[in-house]
């Protein structure tokens, strides 16, 4: 009786701390997630633009790029 009311009231307390947690960390995975895809595009970009000048550097502009 009193038990089984006591135990589903700290259940149910328990299952919304867990609840808000999960929601926590989704809304900070999902920042970080995107964080980190504009992170790589940078990094990319950044390589792109060295490579491209390495190739100036050594051969000139390719054709395609002039």
């Amino acid at each position: 009786g009193d038990i089984s009311k006591t135990f589903l009231a700290y259940f149910d307390k328990w299952k919304q701390l867990v609840d808000s947690r999960a929601q926590y960390f989704s809304k900070t995975k999902s920042t970080r997630s995107e964080e980190q895809k504009a992170y790589l595009k940078e990094q990319d970009e950044m390589a792109r633009q060295q490579v491209l000048k390495t190739m100036v550097d050594r051969e000139g502009l390719p054709e395609s790029a002039q």
